[in-house]
Order: structure tokens, then C-alpha cells, then sequence
């Protein structure tokens, strides 16, 4: 039997070419049914834990209900880039805007 055609070199991001070689399937290692399972966990713990954080960082984003001329500036932050806000919770920038931190949330 004639063999099947070489594949063709697929596009890499940076424009560049590689070859690839076809494997067939019964030589591939496949993921265990336990393996998925501990992957799926996983990234559920990976949203839980981000669905938390985000909750958080929205009850720590709730309007300041003072003056704002009496808030104690703990530091002061210039925008690099422009930042379209998504949430009512987040603060729309545009680069070179200075943003006066009052409290920190986290290290991030």
C-alpha cells in the first residue's frame, strides 16, 4: 500500500515553520479517566478560588462614603496603559492617569 502523503508544515506564531509528524493514536500516551478527573478538579478549584478573589476585590471596591480630602493616601500609582472598565466595580484609565492609593486589598 502507497503511504499516506508527508503533512504539510503548519504556521507557528512567529511566522516561522516546523514539521510535524504524524503518530498514530494506539502509540499516544492518553490521559487516564483519573487524570482528567484530578485535571477538571483542578480547575475548578482554579475558578473557585478566583470567583472568591474577584468577590472580594469587589466588596473592596464599594464607593468611599467621606470626603474624599480626608482620606489618608497611602501611595500613588500612574496608569501605563489605557484600561476600558468592564464591571461597575472597576475604574476605567487612561494611560498617564494617577490613580492615589487609600488601602491595599492585596499584593497584587
Amino acid at each position: 500500500p502507497k503511504p499516506p502523503p508527508a503533512p504539510k508544515p503548519a504556521a507557528v506564531p512567529s511566522g516561522q515553520y516546523v514539521e510535524l509528524t504524524l503518530v498514530p493514536a494506539a502509540e499516544v500516551d492518553a490521559p487516564t479517566a483519573e487524570q482528567l478527573a484530578a485535571e477538571d478538579a483542578e480547575r475548578e478549584r482554579r475558578a473557585r478560588e478566583q470567583e472568591q478573589h474577584m468577590a472580594a476585590m469587589r466588596a473592596a471596591a464599594q464607593p468611599v462614603e467621606s470626603n474624599p480630602d480626608e482620606l489618608e493616601v497611602i501611595g500613588r500609582v500612574r496608569a501605563l496603559y489605557d484600561f476600558a472598565s468592564e464591571h461597575e466595580s472597576e475604574l476605567a484609565l487612561r494611560a498617564g492617569d494617577i490613580v492615589f492609593l487609600t488601602c491595599r486589598v492585596d499584593d497584587e
